[in-house]
């Protein structure tokens, strides 16, 4: 006869086997799509510095933006820690060029350092010095960093729909 804490401890086991989430790695995320000419950081920010190709997008809630429908090939500098959901790809002029997922999607936080090709609406957006300010003390700025906000900023954005990785 089974001792019922035997198998009570067994289906306990079984249920936590079984309702654990896997990360599943894979070379794309998000909508699948094909490479078409991505452009680097540098010259889609030109290309929004310069209002080529600029049209309204509805985003995320309804946001509606001023941009662009781009592939942006780039190595991703910073990522979100949590899931990828969020990262920063890499630019020659030293700026910071955003990318969010479409319904915050994780990506693979493994790609840290590494090439990727997203596919999105680039656009730009004002950041208030107060947002700044918000954000550095989110991050434990020193006051020297804080008091040093004193005008608003662009801040360079792609609301990526997919994202592969690049070969």
């Amino acid at each position: 006869m089974v001792q019922p804490n035997r198998l009570l401890f067994f289906f306990i086991g079984m249920s936590v086997l079984f309702s654990c989430q896997r990360v599943v790695e894979s070379d794309q995320y998000g909508e699948k799509f094909e490479l078409n000419s991505p452009l680097s950081p540098d010259e889609c920010i030109h290309a929004l510095e310069t209002g080529k190709n600029r049209k309204e997008f509805t985003i995320d809630d309804n946001q509606t933006i001023q941009g662009m429908q781009a592939q942006v090939k780039g190595k991703i500098t910073a990522m979100c820690k949590m899931s990828g959901c969020w990262f920063d790809l890499e630019t020659a002029e030293g700026l910071t060029f955003h990318v969010t997922m479409k319904d915050h999607q994780a990506t693979n936080p493994k790609w840290i350092n590494q090439q990727v090709v997203v596919n999105g609406y680039a656009y730009v957006e004002k950041v208030s010095i107060e947002q700044q300010i918000a954000e550095l003390k989110e991050n434990d700025a020193t006051e020297e960093e804080i008091s040093g906000v004193n005008a608003e900023k662009k801040s360079y954005q792609l609301y990526a729909l997919g994202v592969q990785a690049s070969k």
